[in-house]
């Protein structure tokens, strides 16, 4: 039997958002997706932390980010299959193990405790964080090493 869909709607962890909530998370998961598919990634590093701050618990917003970056690395990953941009060698190198790594992170992130998994993606976020201001910072050098 189909559940109705206000009935869905009412158990949402969207439920307790204000319409102006809902609008705005839509309008920025818009802007997120539309900048992943430009550069081919799905963003869930963006995306999660705005779940979290518009006050969905951590394992929804989790749960809804991974399912978000699938349609959304399945949108782009097409493309950039099309535009023969994607080394199916490194896919199955890649793919394998973070298919299984996440499988059991799945299975277990229900076992550790919520602050755990805040820090971790935390320091997750901080790490690549440096790496892409350092990157930018000697591609700036690089670059002002050649003008010279």
């Amino acid at each position: 039997m189909m559940m109705p869909l206000l009935d869905i709607w009412s158990s949402s962890p969207l439920s307790d958002l204000s319409t102006f909530e809902i609008v705005l998370l839509s309008v920025l998961a818009f802007a997120v997706s539309y900048v992943s598919g430009m550069v081919g990634m799905a963003l869930g590093v963006v995306r999660l932390p705005l779940l979290i701050a518009f006050g969905i618990s951590v394992p929804v917003a989790a749960g809804v980010n991974l399912a978000v970056s699938v349609v959304t690395a399945t949108t782009s990953g097409w493309k950039h299959w099309r535009s023969a941009r994607v080394a199916p060698r490194v896919v199955l190198l890649i793919g394998v193990p973070s298919f299984l790594g996440a499988f059991v992170g799945g299975l277990t992130s229900g076992s550790i405790r919520v602050w755990i998994l805040l820090t971790l993606v935390t320091l997750v976020l901080t790490w690549s964080g440096v790496i892409a201001l350092a990157r930018a910072l000697r591609s700036k050098e690089q670059a002002l090493d050649v003008d010279q």
